[in-house]
């Protein structure tokens, strides 16, 4: 999805619960809305309110990238209680991420070896019945933590970001 202002594109899996609130705290904007997808009113709050004010605002599970073209600058982001998976991972200068690990492995990244186990991801998996924290079963690969999102500017990309915690549970209630 492609912002009404041309500067930011939107990749939303999931669903927005209040989008309908959303979408009238926008209309002051004066927003030439092309429908009422909740991708869209996700799409044009982050471009009105920044991504940050847009997460605390929005309710819902999801997870998504928005690129801003101006200032080639890459987010992505989870729900507050991670119920859409978002996964990640750095290779030789260049970031690529999936709802799925699946969706990596099938992608054939150069650097990224589909049979490299992480210790720590099985460990979890077979004494949790999932992996903790940011782990995941594969060696590289890591998950975006619910609650948060990660910004990535093009022209650093081999330098690791941390993710930044935009909601906690305990502080909500």
């Amino acid at each position: 999805f492609i912002s009404g202002s041309g500067r930011l594109v939107l990749i939303f899996n999931g669903e927005m619960y209040n989008f309908a609130e959303i979408r009238t705290s926008l209309d002051a904007r004066h927003i030439a809305w092309r429908g009422n997808s909740d991708s869209e009113i996700l799409l044009e709050a982050i471009d009105a309110w920044g991504v940050s004010e847009a997460l605390h605002r929005v309710v819902g599970m999801f997870a998504f990238a928005v690129w801003d073209r101006a200032r080639r600058h890459l987010t992505l982001a989870r729900d507050r209680l991670g119920e859409k998976p978002l996964y990640f991972v750095r290779l030789s200068g260049a970031l690529a991420f999936a709802s799925e690990l699946s969706a990596l492995t099938a992608m054939e990244l150069p650097g990224l070896d589909a049979s490299g186990i992480s210790p720590e991801g099985v460990e979890g998996l077979l004494r949790y019945g999932c992996t903790q924290g940011q782990s995941t079963v594969l060696k590289g690969v890591e998950k975006l933590p619910p609650a948060s999102f990660l910004g990535v500017d093009a022209a650093n990309l081999s330098e690791p970001a941390a993710p930044q915690c935009y909601w906690s549970l305990p502080s909500s209630a």
